[in-house]
């Protein structure tokens, strides 16, 4: 009973002097743009990250090898919408205000995608006799997309309660497939990899 009661007093303690923050940013993901606005809940050198992002619609491209890289398309208000979660762990340097750190998140988008598709039709006429294909603007159906994020970063003081970040990470994306049009070979889940860069500010409160 002893140790249930000093335990129960550390967490008591631990929750009382955790810091609050609130972080408002700009992130680039593998499916897209997005501003986001999270709260923070500091421990020591530990922050929990939740929050909610708003997805930016994209100009398209098709010139990648990806079926979702820059495809995400709300196709209601609701849908540019979606939570964030994640913990980053602070490396304070001593007598200065510029902290590494490293950093886990996760992004979960529930939004239809966009795609330009070529379709071949015939040939060019004799010498050129090139492959010819007609142009189509394509909307498909909504999809779940689960970004999983792994990255560094790091952050310096602008006044005692306000500091700019910046972070750069790995993606790995888990994208559930609703649209028939679009399913590779049958499989319902889709696994891509890309890149994350993100920038913004942090204040504590």
């Amino acid at each position: 009973m002893r140790r249930l009661f000093l335990f129960l007093g550390f967490v008591i303690s631990t929750i009382c002097y955790a810091q609050n923050g609130l972080l408002v940013g700009y992130n680039n993901t593998h499916i897209g743009k997005n501003v986001a606005i999270e709260y923070l809940r500091s421990f020591n050198d530990f922050q929990i990250e939740i929050g909610l992002k708003y997805h930016i619609f994209n100009l398209h491209y098709d010139n990648q090898n990806n079926l979702l890289k820059d495809r995400v398309y709300p196709q209601t208000f609701l849908q540019h919408f979606g939570p964030i979660l994640g913990v980053n762990r602070k490396f304070p340097i001593q007598n200065t205000t510029f902290r590494p750190e490293v950093f886990f998140q996760s992004q979960l988008t529930y939004a239809g995608l966009h795609a330009v598709i070529y379709s071949p039709y015939g040939y060019a006429p004799s010498p050129d006799g090139r492959q010819l294909y007609t142009y189509h603007y394509e909307i498909f159906d909504e999809q779940i997309n689960l970004e999983n994020i792994l990255g560094v970063g790091f952050d310096l003081s602008i006044t005692p309660k306000l500091r700019y970040y910046n972070r750069f990470g790995l993606i790995y994306g888990l994208y559930f497939i609703m649209d028939d049009q679009i399913a590779l070979s049958r499989r319902w889940a889709v696994i891509e990899y890309g890149l994350f860069f993100s920038m913004g500010l942090n204040y504590a409160f």
